[in-house]
């Protein structure tokens, strides 16, 4: 069985929201920098109304692939919210996870729905 660090997940990525909040999507970037910390962006569609979010946070990888993520995000009306999920690597190669999926923890409080996003390494 591999053993996973926070430095097997390091590099560029893509992601795309899977589920969740009815009329909604997330195409995005995440990069990480192997030692727990990572940043990106992303264009959030509600409902026809697509908009630009940045975000940063940090993140646990455990030796047996879960781990945590736990992020802020800037929206682009200037508010700001803390955000927590977990993650399992889903597949990986030489050392890195290529594949991970991330579940919110939270609710969305207006639906109740959870969502979880898709994530893959980009190609070098």
């Amino acid at each position: 069985m591999a053993t996973y660090y926070n430095s097997s997940l390091n590099g560029h990525y893509w992601f795309r929201k899977v589920g969740g909040i009815p009329n909604t999507d997330a195409l995005g970037t995440i990069s990480f920098d192997g030692n727990g910390k990572f940043s990106g962006t992303f264009i959030l569609n509600v409902a026809g109304a697509p908009k630009s979010v940045t975000y940063n946070g940090t993140y646990q990888v455990n030796h047996d692939g879960s781990g945590t993520f736990s992020w802020v995000r800037q929206n682009t009306d200037g508010s700001t919210e803390s955000l927590h999920s977990h993650i399992i690597a889903i597949k990986a190669s030489a050392g890195l996870i290529t594949q991970v999926y991330s579940s919110i923890d939270e609710p969305d409080p207006a639906t109740g729905q959870l969502s979880g996003r898709m994530i893959y390494r980009q190609p070098d």
